[in-house]
């Protein structure tokens, strides 16, 4: 079944990554890779369906491209809740501790001090900073990432664009690192399935991400 039949893609987009898990609740799930040449060509499948691992808690509604359908009664992600966040998402850059770049991706490189801040309370909510260039942190919680294995590449998902505080942060994509059964919020793939995303993102085509469980893929969401 092609996913993208009935979602309001942007026009410009012409790559699509497509996660769909079993349930709200599941934290498994799979990534299929979508693309067209223009707006008006058909979507065709890029590469075989890969699998990955969501939140520990699932999936729930985040704050994207899309809005949330009227009377739909998923879960809403919030700070905290181990959920990776439902919806449609621009894919805006990637990182890793590799100096260079891997694919087309904006890259920034992790170093010892770069920190992912989860602090709601904080200005820097929601945002990779980079402590010895902020004259004033005020985090009281952050992910150190370059003392992550799994953050040894990734990808930003455009998840909670405005930084709402409380609303979840700091979302990406990326290395299943370890015997994981869940995470706390982001996506993860085997080295070489990410390689091969990497690899074919190209920002020039505006790529998203769409996760939803199958029943909420089938259905479609609301427009822009």
């Amino acid at each position: 079944m092609n996913c993208l039949a009935e979602l309001p893609l942007p026009k410009t987009c012409g790559q699509v990554v497509c996660v769909t898990t079993p349930a709200w609740d599941a934290s498994t799930g799979s990534l299929q890779r979508w693309e067209r040449a223009d707006a008006s060509a058909p979507w065709r499948r890029a590469g075989e369906a890969v699998p990955v691992i969501v939140g520990e808690h699932g999936l729930a509604w985040g704050l994207g491209l899309h809005e949330i359908p009227q009377g739909d009664d998923g879960p809403r992600k919030k700070e905290g809740d181990r959920r990776a966040p439902a919806g449609m998402f621009r894919l805006t850059g990637a990182f890793g501790f590799a100096p260079e770049a891997v694919g087309k991706l904006p890259w920034q490189r992790v170093t010892a001090t770069m920190e992912a801040v989860d602090d709601p309370a904080s200005r820097f909510y929601n945002r990779i900073v980079d402590r010895q260039h902020i004259d004033q942190p005020d985090w009281h919680s952050s992910e150190h990432m370059a003392a992550i294995p799994g953050y040894a590449l990734g990808i930003v998902v455009a998840h909670n664009p405005r930084n709402l505080p409380g609303a979840g942060s700091c979302i990406f994509m990326h290395l299943w690192s370890g015997k994981r059964v869940g995470t706390a919020g982001c996506t993860v793939l085997h080295e070489g399935d990410l390689l091969a995303l990497l690899r074919w993102l190209d920002p020039a085509r505006q790529p998203v991400l769409i996760q939803l469980p199958e029943a909420a893929m089938r259905r479609g969401f609301g427009g822009f």
